[in-house]
């Protein structure tokens, strides 16, 4: 007789131990091992004669609806490192549903840690596409990069755990947008990327000392904001390049129980560039709206959790 397998869900993250940040209202959450397999093949390099495993690079992949604590805690230019020089972990569990007609069992979480690591934003993002019931308007996207200093697996996984209770901090929307001061209309949504790239070293050897990574750089940034908006008239103003003096996204706070909180109440979420230039990416339409998509580079990008909607 065949077995019911356990269900899981993801659950909070944790990043750190000893002032510890919880990420709430998690969509997605897991683990992408990376690993590097080597094939060994005779002469007529036909089929496989034998296997070695190479290099590995396990990144944590997560997808939170709770950006009040992403805007405050996660720097857009050196992101979050934890554990150094005293292990601190960041935690991915995940939460076993009750298939007993309950909802899940106290002591059977599983749960994934990383004792080093630097936790950078990929993106932040709005979308009216995505504006419904039961969907975020505006999410974010994180990447925890894990490394030993040994060179050994990072990662470490603890069965029958209890988890903590799960919290709720806020949800927001997509809000306006400013370009050189002036209002872009017609926005349909908009994504920030910081662009940070990173250079993982593996000792001297490389990749024939050491399987994981046992030190991790920040080697580059490239921040980038794209809007897209349905207003074509503003094709002729960009032009294909345009100076950039200054650009502002705004996340606009939900309020419980209504719509949204007043714009003069500090309490939205911006992202902002400096100088830098625009250009225009693409322009389409099929049998719906027409779409701009409209790319940023900016030299240097800030956010904030709390400003007031001006």
């Amino acid at each position: 007789m065949s077995v019911l397998a356990p269900s899981f869900l993801v659950h909070d993250a944790i990043f750190g131990t000893v002032s510890p940040i919880n990420l709430r209202q998690l969509i997605s959450g897991g683990w992408r091992n990376q690993t590097n397999v080597l094939t060994a093949r005779a002469s007529d390099r036909l089929d496989p004669q034998e296997f070695y495993g190479g290099a590995a690079e396990p990144i944590c992949a997560i997808e939170t609806a709770d950006l009040f604590t992403v805007l405050t805690n996660f720097s857009p230019t050196a992101g979050l490192v934890l554990g150094v020089p005293t292990p601190e972990n960041v935690t991915l569990p995940f939460k076993q549903r009750n298939q007993d007609g309950g909802t899940f069992i106290t002591a059977g979480g599983v749960g994934t840690s990383v004792g080093k690591s630097l936790t950078i934003v990929e993106s932040l993002s709005a979308d009216m596409s995505r504006e419904g019931p039961d969907q975020p308007g505006a999410t974010a996207n994180l990447e925890v990069h894990p490394w030993s200093a040994d060179g050994t697996n990072p990662v470490s996984i603890a069965v029958n755990q209890t988890l903590a209770a799960v919290g709720f901090i806020g949800q927001y929307a997509m809000g306006p947008v400013a370009l050189n001061g002036t209002a872009v209309d017609g926005v349909t949504g908009f994504r920030v990327r910081p662009g940070l790239r990173l250079l993982k070293k593996r000792g001297v050897n490389e990749e024939l000392e050491m399987t994981y990574p046992c030190g991790i750089s920040i080697v580059e940034r490239a921040p980038v904001i794209e809007i897209d908006f349905e207003d074509f008239y503003a094709l002729f103003s960009l032009g294909h390049y345009s100076a950039m003096t200054s650009c502002s996204v705004f996340f606009r706070k939900r309020t419980d129980g209504g719509r949204f909180v007043s714009d003069a109440t500090a309490a939205h979420g911006r992202a902002t560039f400096g100088a830098g230039i625009a250009n225009v990416e693409a322009f389409q339409a099929a049998s719906g709206d027409g779409k701009v998509t409209l790319m940023l580079h900016g030299k240097a990008l800030s956010w904030s959790p709390a400003v007031a909607i001006a």
